[in-house]
């Protein structure tokens, strides 16, 4: 239920918006009675051809809007399409990779953008007898299908590239951000195909060179030979080493006291606030720190309050607060430092 309700979130805005800003140009009303071309645009625009919705409102703007919106819903995969996909690349089964995969749906959704270049409004006119709007969307399957073609051949090169540097850099860190964005594009790539296929009603086919198999396959053996220790001062809270074992753990780091390749560093405390009832102020400090070199990579830092009835009531929310917060965004700052790593390169 948490993942389809990301995933509708973050979808539906960012597709719509594309689509308004590319089948917004000005359109002449017609002031008549309702056209035939609402009843069956396909009259106008053949199914085979084109992508067409018609739909209705209060104002012409309205009633583009809507249009643009139901051909979004077309090309749209649906929310288990879109699951079933990233569970291809993602291992899961831990709650964490719930964040895991809703960081891959904000990447799914930018895989539309060069699908609105070719949205247009058909026409927009006014039913006399109702006062009602109506416009007719429509989108061309061929041009469209060429846009794909080319834009899914430029990413497979990206891809390709992204893999290939994960298999034979030594460090093991850049390996992993290689293959994390590698797994990032071949997202967008399945996504864009499925789309494609829908668009061209299968008249076009793309056969990917590296798979979602190859893929997990690769970033299983890297995180599984970047070994971490932690070192961390709980300040009589076990639930913080525990909220950033299960972090690393859903990353895929291997935890031991063998030879580190990452050090992790880090304290949580509580301060017992001087104000009116009983509040605290919880505070966590972790440092990572890449042995190879040497070099501290991710420095990760939060802090919030918790109160209630008592001071013991009051730290036992502040610690589940904690590990609540520490789960989400010490693995979105994880994420962030290795997309820029593998963008320097």
């Amino acid at each position: 239920m948490r993942l389809s309700l990301i995933m509708k979130i973050v979808a539906l805005p960012l597709l719509f918006a594309l689509l308004l800003a590319c089948g917004g140009q000005a359109q002449k009303v017609s002031k008549e009675s309702k056209s035939s071309l609402f009843d069956d645009p396909t009259k106008r625009y053949p199914n085979e051809m084109y992508i067409t919705a018609v739909s209705s409102g209060d104002t012409p703007e309205i009633a583009k809007d809507r249009a643009i919106a139901d051909v979004a819903k077309v090309i749209k995969a649906d929310i288990n399409s879109q699951q079933l996909l990233i569970e291809e690349y993602i291992e899961t089964g831990i709650e964490m990779e719930l964040d895991r995969k809703s960081s891959f749906t904000r990447q799914i959704d930018i895989t539309t953008e060069q699908t609105l270049k070719n949205v247009n409004i058909g026409k927009t006119w006014r039913d006399e007898a109702d006062g009602r709007y109506y416009a007719v969307a429509y989108l061309d399957r061929l041009d469209t299908s060429e846009i794909y073609k080319a834009d899914l051949a430029d990413m497979e090169t990206k891809i390709k590239s992204y893999y290939d540097k994960a298999g034979s850099k030594t460090d093991k860190l850049a390996r992993l951000a290689y293959v994390n964005k590698a797994i990032s594009l071949a997202i967008q790539r399945d996504m864009m195909i499925e789309q494609l296929n829908t668009i061209s009603q299968g008249a076009y086919s793309f056969t990917p060179t590296v798979k979602a198999p190859e893929l997990s396959s690769l970033r299983r053996r890297i995180t599984g030979d970047i070994n971490v220790k932690l070192d961390l001062n709980s300040g009589g809270y076990d639930e913080f080493p525990g909220a950033v074992s299960e972090v690393l753990q859903a990353y895929g780091f291997g935890l031991s006291e063998g030879q580190p390749d990452v050090i992790v560093k880090g304290s949580m405390r509580m301060e017992e606030l001087e104000r009116k009832g009983h509040f605290v102020r919880w505070f966590v400090d972790l440092h990572f720190t890449d042995t190879a070199n040497n070099t501290e990579f991710v420095t990760y830092t939060d802090d919030d309050r918790e109160g209630s009835n008592s001071m013991g009531e009051a730290k036992r929310r502040a610690a589940l607060r904690m590990v609540k917060v520490v789960k989400k965004n010490l693995y979105d700052r994880l994420d962030s430092y290795f997309d820029s790593l593998a963008g320097t390169d």
